[in-house]
């Protein structure tokens, strides 16, 4: 519902400018067999490929309770199945489109993939947000970006001039402005966000620590939001992951 309030699904970008893979070779191979065209160029396919993902969606309400017989496991499973495949195309189709691979919707997709295989789908998953957060913390520390102590204090006027030249006036600004002025304090804000993404290293050896990386991961979309103007909110259903009741 958000993405349509955006603009953001397929029937709403019919059309597009540019239709473009970038450089990833899963896009080259989707975009040779046409897949992300016939939804980008074609207004009906689109439209049924939103309606069918709105429907698919919203019936899993009506499925939510454990199956309790052979029929409703088999409508279950197929709802799975079906959801995974529709969140497929309209991820590629929409990143084809936006010139850009953004990352935000993955979560729900590769939630989609994980149900289809059960309590052992959402353990691997679990392992895999441990990885994102852990794999991000190294990028910055292989790159040695963690160890310059302006980096913050850089990006920030980059990431938010259009901001400050349409609304000079507005908070963030003075947020911003504070930042780039005391560079040492932006480091610490830096270093603390690697550190918090270091701390997912402890969801692979243990589970005792999950609720307290439950609420990093929370307060790492908050902080990203405020300061970076950044919105992974689509990432928060991976954090309902280390909120499961088991303290191996």
């Amino acid at each position: 519902m958000i993405r349509f309030f955006q603009g953001a699904m397929i029937s709403q970008l019919f059309n597009p400018l540019f239709i473009s893979p970038l450089s990833d070779n899963t896009y080259w191979l989707l975009h040779i067999l046409g897949c992300p065209q016939v939804f980008l160029s074609y207004f009906i396919p689109a439209l049924i490929l939103d309606i069918g993902l709105f429907f698919i969606l919203f019936s899993t309400f009506f499925i939510f309770s454990k199956p309790n017989h052979e029929k409703k496991l088999f409508l279950c499973r197929s709802l799975q199945i079906t959801t995974f495949l529709l969140l497929t195309l309209y991820f590629f189709a929409y990143n084809s489109a936006n010139i850009q691979h953004g990352h935000q919707l993955i979560a729900l997709w590769v939630l989609s993939f994980a149900l289809i295989w059960g309590e052992k789908g959402l353990h691997w998953l679990r392992l895999y947000t441990c990885f994102i957060l852990v794999s991000a913390a190294g990028w910055k520390i292989a790159r040695l970006s963690a160890f310059y102590p302006l980096q913050l204090a850089h990006i920030l006027p980059l990431q938010h001039a259009q901001l400050a030249y349409e609304q000079p006036n507005h908070w963030r600004i003075s947020l911003y402005s504070f930042l780039v002025e005391n560079p040492y304090l932006a480091y610490a804000a830096w270093l603390a966000a690697i550190g918090l993404q270091v701390g997912f290293v402890l969801g692979f050896f243990t589970r005792k620590a999950d609720k307290w990386l439950f609420m990093l991961l929370c307060l790492f979309v908050i902080m990203d939001y405020l300061i970076m103007n950044l919105y992974f909110g689509e990432l928060l259903p991976l954090a309902f992951l280390f909120l499961k009741n088991n303290q191996n």
